[in-house]
């Protein structure tokens, strides 16, 4: 059971390694994976002002192609519609295959132009958020079998198997193949790209899924967030209007009012038949929301249903506050009426100073509606025909059509009729229209409309209570101007004010009238307005300046001052603007919101901005001239963002209804100005350089010739682009480093320069023409001081070892050296840089010369290096030195008297030389051996000393005195020792004359003793080995 429970554990613990590793088994297997080969790769191209990369080259390899993959990564500076990669038929106009950007689209055009067959265009393209600026890496893939596949930085964006699988060999006769724009006949659109491609590549072959989303991956655009405040409100989009709702599949132009019965309104074209303008069938509709639009009704409302391709279109929405009528002003088009097929005229005609509208029939006579509807002929008598308040046209009071429709008897004049729709049930019903033309049209417009969005009232001044609508209009020379149309009576009459373009002042003295002028950069379209503290007005208008622009008026609209402002802080395209005043402060300022597409060209990435009313001196007039401080703006919408209508909730919440896709979508969320505030995305970081440095590890010495390698290492990707180069110095010579490698790093390579050997400075830099992009296409800081390399290399004959000429060395302590040397091999070898090195320092040192010194006792290894990679070492043993010997010879021989000339004198003078050098030899001994020495010479000394003969010791005698005396001395240096305790033999001159005891006896018995221990210890090593041998 035990062994069976062990198995079982063993084959539980393979399992789960098995299971953790499969992942990263997968991913390798992907890395490892083989790809083909490219039939056509393209590097670092820069393409923009009239260059382009031209293939024609490679145009045979690539007609054949039925089915492949094509990947590009670029960075794009343009917004248009922008050719990656072509093959054409260059002398027709449609005869060719692009893949194409947008700042929001991928797409290709396969276009077939082919004697005697019926032109194609297979348009294949899916929304892509593709960033001006920023890094991007997109991949299309055709298969035969399984259609078409769109990839865009890490993500499958489309796959399409409905649309015909068609690839390069569906192009007749093509002859030019290009990077960045497609050649096509002359004047056609070659779609002409800006910016810089990294690399392009065409296989033959459709790529996985996995290989793609890895290469695509590597330049992944996610933003990294801030936290949202816990006071900052944002709500999820919700779709008011959507596909398949109110038996439509297209919606535009948003309209959005909070009403003073806390009800809100979304208004909005019902467009039934396709997503475009007039003509077609569309109808004005709203939908309403009685909890600030956190849910909605079930069902839309049709404001107005005229028949056939006839249409309203553009509402504007306003409450008259002072009895809280709601009011709807849409543009109205009979059948085939539209912006550019409306003639001139306002459908009206004047018959004793009363203006009716005007019909006519098929034999092009007219009729007029009268009061009460009836219709009356040219010659001003009354029909049997009558038309009622929605244009419904009776027979003896029989309906039998509508004037607007495609099939009536009696047909309205083909122009834009401005028209006023009613409510008085907070939107539930609507009652008109109401014509305004025959009040604010002229006869030379050929059309005029809605803003869209929202209107005002007055709430300051003298015309405080005033009715105000944005509109604009189709001049006399067919170019649009903004205005307003007022009511002071509540919406019983109304009135349009002058354009801002009327005496506009347009620089260099000039100024033009809104009638007639013709230059189209002066024109002035869909615009919304809103009032200053003081009740003047500021019109926030569309315009071709890729920014929002300005006018003001003193009067409520009914002028304008003649500077008309560009706004450069609020970037916009030419598409419909919001503008609302905020009912609150912000930063205890009044403020204006403002929402539009966030890009000067295109439709894309909403924004809301909050602007802070600010005085900003005062006109010639007098009045008080107020600025905007744009202080905050928030992206509310990634891709696509069209027209939008901003309205203030309850709470000082604001809510924002805006064109989440081209025409199905129509989305609303609310915020507040917290939101607004938040700063939602960190900052794109600058690429992060965190390693750069020579990677030659196992090179100490270099030659000229050979290759230095350098390697920079950042800290997330990074796309280079120009010079792909390091450039340098090695003392007075230059170097060129080419890149040659780059995968997660980049390995650059040079060669080193002809130089004498010897040791050299070397600087390294990137290249002046080299630019280095983060993916949010922030560049590098090339001159940051990370971003050079200095250092130093050495130029010689690199040598294949090192070694120490001395062998293990033994020193005593306290301060003894040696001086070590080395050899190297080849001989010839250079050694520019030479380290020793200590283990253990506190049992010797060793300096930069190689000078060893004892410390204390141990033992050290000493480590030579030389040019820091070959290495030899040696050890030291330091020893504890015993001069006991020594000293107890040296005790001995100074107690040896020559007072009674019992020596010679030479002999004796000679031990006390011997004595001193061993007490020299004390202070400066280094081993055993010279203790051993020094006590054998001191042995010596005393063993030399001569005994002297009769006639010394009577000379002697007599010259000391009685020698009686002598022997009293030696009786009492005996009782000298005696009292000091010393059991040595005393000196004796007896009849013997023997020699005196001295340390050798003792020494003899040391060394026993030393041998005695030695064999005692290899006893018992013999019997330990015996023992371990036995176990």
């Amino acid at each position: 059971m035990y062994k069976i429970k062990n198995l079982f554990m063993i084959i539980c613990s393979i399992a789960v390694v098995l299971v953790n590793l499969s992942p990263s088994m997968e991913a390798l297997a992907v890395e490892d994976s083989d790809l083909p080969e490219p039939i056509l790769r393209v590097e670092n191209e820069r393409i923009g002002d009239g260059y382009f990369t031209n293939l024609n080259e490679n145009v045979d390899d690539l007609k054949s192609l039925d089915e492949g993959t094509i990947i590009v990564r670029f960075r794009n500076t343009g917004s248009s519609i922008m050719s990656l990669f072509s093959l054409s038929n260059s002398d027709v106009r449609d005869g060719h295959f692009h893949m194409y950007v947008t700042p929001t689209t991928l797409g290709s055009e396969n276009r077939l132009e082919k004697p005697d067959t019926a032109k194609e265009n297979i348009h294949v393209h899916s929304n892509a958020k593709l960033e001006v600026g920023a890094v991007h890496t997109v991949a299309m893939v055709v298969d035969k079998d399984k259609g078409y596949k769109y990839f865009v930085d890490g993500e499958l964006i489309m796959e399409d198997t409905q649309s015909p699988v068609k690839f390069l060999s569906n192009i007749y006769q093509p002859d030019s193949a290009q990077l960045g724009r497609t050649d096509r006949a002359a004047g056609s659109n070659e779609y002409p790209f800006s910016g810089d491609i990294d690399f392009a590549e065409v296989y033959n072959q459709p790529l996985n899924d996995q290989v793609l989303l890895d290469i695509t991956g590597e330049t992944d655009q996610e933003k990294k967030l801030n936290p949202l405040p816990e006071d900052a409100l944002i709500t999820e989009p919700d779709s008011v209007f959507y596909p398949g709702f109110m038996d439509s599949n297209n919606y535009r132009i948003p309209a959005l009012l909070y009403t003073e019965d806390n009800t809100l309104i979304a208004g909005i074209d019902r467009r039934v038949n396709h997503g475009g303008d007039s003509p077609a069938n569309i109808d004005a509709a709203v939908r309403r929301s009685f909890d600030q639009g956190d849910t909605w009704e079930e069902d839309g409302i049709i404001v107005n249903n005229y028949p056939d391709q006839a249409s309203n279109i553009d509402l504007t929405l306003l409450q008259d506050k002072t009895n809280e009528r709601i009011f709807a002003l849409v543009d109205g088009f009979p059948q085939g009426g539209g912006f550019w097929s409306a003639k001139k005229g306002s459908g009206f005609k004047t018959i004793d100073g009363e203006k009716y509208m005007l019909l006519t029939d098929e034999d092009g006579n007219e009729f007029t509606i009268r009061d009460n509807g009836v219709v009356y002929d040219a010659s001003n008598n009354p029909t049997d025909y009558s038309v009622d308040q929605k244009r419904n046209l009776y027979l003896n009071d029989e309906k039998i059509d509508n004037v607007f429709s495609a099939t009536t008897p009696l047909k309205a004049y083909l122009t834009s009729y401005l028209e006023l729709y009613y409510s008085d049930d907070e939107g539930e019903t609507w009652t008109g229209p109401i014509d305004l033309n025959d009040e604010v049209k002229e006869e030379w417009m050929s059309f005029l409309g809605t803003g869209p969005g929202n209107g005002i009232q007055l709430t300051q001044g003298p015309n405080k209570g005033r009715l105000v609508m944005p509109v604009y209009f189709l001049n006399d020379a067919g170019k649009q101007a903004s205005a307003v149309v007022y009511s002071d009576d509540h919406g019983e009459t109304w009135h349009r004010g002058e354009s801002p373009n009327e005496g506009r002042d347009v620089g260099n003295g000039q100024t033009i009238n809104e009638k007639d002028f013709s230059n189209s950069s002066y024109e002035i379209t869909e615009a919304q307005v809103v009032e200053m503290p003081d009740g003047q007005l500021k019109m926030f208008m569309r315009n071709f300046s890729g920014y929002a622009r300005i006018a003001t008026s003193f009067d409520g609209g009914e002028t304008w001052h003649s500077e008309v402002v560009v706004e450069e802080d609020l970037v916009a395209p030419y598409s419909q603007m919001s503008a609302i005043r905020y009912n609150g402060q912000i930063d205890g300022k009044e403020a204006v919101i403002f929402s539009s597409a966030g890009n000067s060209s295109q439709r894309i990435n909403g924004k809301v901005r909050v602007g802070l009313i600010e005085e900003d001196g005062t006109y010639e007039n007098g009045e008080t001239k107020y600025a905007f401080d744009w202080k905050y703006e928030q992206l509310v919408k990634e891709g696509h963002y069209g027209y939008s209508s901003l309205t203030n909730l309850e709470n000082g919440e604001i809510g924002l209804f805006y064109e989440a896709t081209g025409n199905t979508n129509m989305d609303f969320i609310k915020f507040n100005p917290e939101f607004l505030k938040w700063k939602k995305y960190k900052d794109n970081e600058k690429p992060n350089l965190v390693s750069f440095e020579v990677t030659d590890n196992d090179k100490s010495l270099y030659k000229s010739g050979d290759t230095i390698k350098v390697e920079a290492q950042f800290d997330d990707y990074v796309m280079l682009m120009g010079e792909k180069q390091l450039v340098g110095t090695i003392g007075d010579k230059t170097i060129a480093f080419d890149l040659v490698e780059q995968n997660g790093s980049f390995v650059f390579e040079g060669t080193v320069p002809e130089l004498e050997d010897n040791q050299y400075d070397m600087n390294v830099a990137f290249a002046n023409q080299l630019d280095i992009y983060s993916v949010k296409g922030e560049s590098f800081e090339k001159d940051s001081e990370s971003s050079t390399i200095d250092t130093t290399i050495g130029i010689g004959v690199s040598p294949n070892s090192v070694e120490i000429d001395q062998s293990n060395v033994n020193l005593v302590e306290g301060g003894k050296t040696i001086q070590l040397s080395t050899s190297v091999n080849p001989i010839d070898a250079t050694i520019l840089d030479l380290q020793w090195e200590s283990t253990n320092t506190d049992v010797a040192t060793v300096d930069e010369d190689g000078i060893v010194t004892s410390v204390n006792p141990g033992t050290a290894t000493i480590k030579v290096t030389a040019n820091g990679e070959f290495t030899d070492e040696i050890t030291v043993t330091v020893e504890a030195l015993d001069v006991t010997a020594l000293e107890t010879i040296i005790t001995t021989a100074e107690n040896i008297s020559n007072a009674d000339g019992s020596y010679t004198e030479e002999s004796f003078q000679a031990l006390q030389t011997a004595i001193a050098d061993a007490k020299s030899a004390v202070e400066s001994i280094e081993t055993e051996e010279d203790v051993t020495n020094a006590v054998a010479a001191l042995q010596g000394a005393i063993d030399g000393l001569e005994e002297a003969s009769e006639q010394d010791s009577d000379d002697n005698t007599d010259e000391n005195g009685d020698s009686s005396n002598t022997e009293d001395e030696n009786e009492n240096s005996s009782n000298t020792e005696d009292e000091n305790g010393e059991n040595q033999e005393q000196s004796s001159n007896g009849d013997d004359n023997e020699l005196p005891n001295t340390a050798t006896p003792m020494y003899n018995w040391m060394l026993i003793g030393l041998l005695l221990i030695t064999i005692a210890s290899g006893l018992l090593l013999y019997r330990r080995k015996t023992l371990l041998n036995r176990n």
